[in-house]
């Protein structure tokens, strides 16, 4: 039988004194030995033995039906809700007729697109730009159309090319500086007069909220 003693080993677990005299104590296991010889005779390759592996297969799941997108279509919105949508997008939006010697002249107020294109072409002439200019720039914009007829269609120059004008915008105040001074004048104060009925049915709607 093995006997196996180590010197630290003291009865009722207590830690031992490193002055004390050192005592070996004996474990009597009839097992040892077995335990020993298989460990001797057992050869160790270095190799670790690959770990098995588990394969998992998830079960089927049963998706629904996808049925297809429906395209939305403006025309079936709701007539309520159209016309909400329209409301606010002409909100504080006025058109006024100017008849001028016999003759129909269109205008409404800006929209800020139509009021963005007619800065960033002021910013370009910079402080070349007086009152007539704004006059013509703003008018290029709000006169919408001379006896029925639009700015844009209106045949105004001769043998008129492509290129001739940068944008239309541009052609459009081509065609007001045209126009009479005193005519222009008299536009742009209606236009003016336009802005402030605006400013007055938003502040008014402000004022009942």
């Amino acid at each position: 039988m093995t006997k196996i003693t180590h010197p630290a080993m003291k009865a009722n677990n207590q830690v031992a004194d490193k002055n004390a005299k050192i005592l070996n104590y004996v474990v009597d296991d009839p097992t040892i030995d077995e335990h020993l010889r298989q460990f001797e005779s057992s050869a160790y390759t270095g190799e670790v033995a690959a770990l098995p592996t588990a394969s998992y297969v998830a079960p089927p799941v049963s998706m629904p039906p996808v049925s297809p997108v429906e395209e939305l279509v403006i025309d079936d919105v709701l007539p309520e809700i159209k016309a909400k949508a329209e409301s606010l997008l002409f909100l504080g939006k006025i058109t006024k007729d100017v008849t001028i010697v016999g003759h129909k002249y269109s205008l409404s107020t800006l929209t800020a697109k139509e009021h963005n294109q007619m800065m960033k072409e002021l910013y370009n002439i910079a402080d070349a730009a007086d009152l007539f200019t704004i006059r013509s720039y703003t008018l290029g914009n709000a006169l919408k159309a001379i006896d029925d007829v639009t700015v844009d269609s209106m045949d105004a120059f001769e043998n008129e090319t492509f290129d001739m004008f940068v944008n239309k915008f541009m052609r459009r105040v081509a065609i007001v500086d045209n126009m009479q001074l005193s005519i222009v004048e008299k536009l742009y104060n209606e236009y003016n007069t336009l802005l402030q009925e605006a400013d007055s049915i938003i502040n008014g709607q402000l004022i009942k909220k």
